[in-house]
């Protein structure tokens, strides 16, 4: 297993999908209840 560019990659790319779902939920739900 190399720990190198790909992996990096993957968790950023994991991370920034799942803080982006969380603003967008967020929006939703602020949205819903006004």
């Amino acid at each position: 297993m190399e720990f190198g560019n790909v992996p990096l990659r993957l968790l950023l790319s994991k991370y920034i999908i799942c803080s982006v779902v969380d603003l967008v939920v967020e929006d939703r739900e602020l949205q819903s209840t006004v």
